[in-house]
């Protein structure tokens, strides 16, 4: 099913990384990840360059691409994903957790990265021009309440004036590049925060080739190494607008 977007919509493609309890050895992080493009620019900025990638890497248009799949990528295949990242001018941006994080009462990892994200899209908000915001996450029967529960409650204002924020959900077998390219993305966020963790220097390859050298109004990023929760502010955020 293709997912129709305005084109005076903002729309931020989401996928996840890691386990939202931080309670597997072998999942040290938690975090959300993808793109962001208006809807008039949808097509041109994301999916017909990524199916470009998918001819070059798969071999057809069509092919799904999973980042955690591509684990001996050739020369050639690597070229094509680092050039759709650099050249195309689509907004990026990552919020995660670790095991490192300190958290503030019992505040869930899931909960700290939801609002680290929406403070990223109202980072990236600001330079774009809209009517709407789309949220659009890829379909997981294990995240699905608990995205909606926590994502439900959230606001953004401009002016005092509450946006239009709609949240989506879409399968695997949908194909959408989109989302692809937001898999890819919260893949790197990881990669780069497990990096990290293991105490060496430098950025991961990927997270480096994805958030480094555009434009810094397109790309946000969180790391989140210690929640604090005022209980007497609203789940909401406000988007002071910028022109470009």
């Amino acid at each position: 099913m293709d997912l129709t977007i305005p084109d005076d919509c903002l729309a931020f493609f989401v996928d996840d990384t890691g386990h939202e309890l931080l309670n597997d050895h072998r999942q040290k992080v938690f975090g959300l990840g993808g793109c962001a493009v208006i809807g008039s620019n949808l097509d041109s900025f994301v999916r017909d360059p990524w199916r470009g990638v998918r001819l070059v890497v798969a071999g057809r248009t069509e092919a799904q691409l999973h980042a955690a799949e591509l684990t001996t990528p050739t020369v050639l295949q690597i070229n094509a994903v680092s050039n759709f990242f650099k050249v195309n001018k689509f907004a990026r941006f990552g919020a995660i957790c670790s095991v490192e994080t300190d958290p503030d009462h019992d505040v869930s990892p899931l909960f700290a990265v939801a609002q680290t994200l929406m403070n990223r899209v109202a980072e990236i908000s600001k330079w774009q021009p809209f009517r709407s915001i789309e949220i659009v996450f890829e379909h997981s029967q294990r995240l699905a309440p608990k995205i909606e529960q926590v994502f439900g409650s959230f606001e953004l204002f401009e002016d005092g004036k509450a946006i239009p924020l709609g949240l989506n959900w879409m399968e695997k077998a949908a194909s959408e590049p989109a989302l692809e390219v937001a898999d890819f993305l919260a893949n790197a966020i990881g990669t780069q925060v497990r990096h990290r963790l293991a105490g060496r220097p430098g950025y991961a390859k990927n997270f480096e080739a994805f958030f480094h050298g555009i434009d810094p109004r397109l790309c946000s990023f969180m790391d989140v190494t210690r929640v604090v929760v005022d209980a007497t502010s609203p789940v909401s955020a406000c988007l002071p607008r910028s022109n470009l």
